[in-house]
């Protein structure tokens, strides 16, 4: 009898630390989405204020938006995809040959 009692007693606490990981897990996830959020509003503030640093921040974010629709949201041009260079379609056409063969 008493065996099944720890092994309740186990299961229970088992289950408790599930549900306290699951608690933090989303407690992480809320402060990293406040986070995000704050430092979005501060450098949205910076950017709408035409400081210079507000400029050199959009000219530092070129290159790490690569999105259209992330781009277009934050002001910046979207960015025309280059045309694939003969040499790389040629490469391509080469390996699909030698994958059907």
């Amino acid at each position: 009898m008493p065996r099944r009692s720890s092994e309740k007693q186990i299961q229970h606490l088992k289950s408790k630390i599930e549900r306290l990981q699951a608690e933090a897990r989303e407690h992480e996830r809320k402060r990293a989405t406040r986070e995000k959020i704050v430092l979005g509003a501060a450098v949205k503030k910076l950017i709408e204020a035409s400081s210079q640093h507000g400029q050199r921040l959009l000219r530092d974010l070129d290159g790490y938006i690569t999105r259209d629709c992330d781009r277009d949201l934050v002001g910046l041009p979207i960015r025309k995809a280059p045309a694939p260079s003969p040499l790389s379609s040629q490469m391509t056409d080469d390996a699909l040959d030698d994958f059907i063969r």
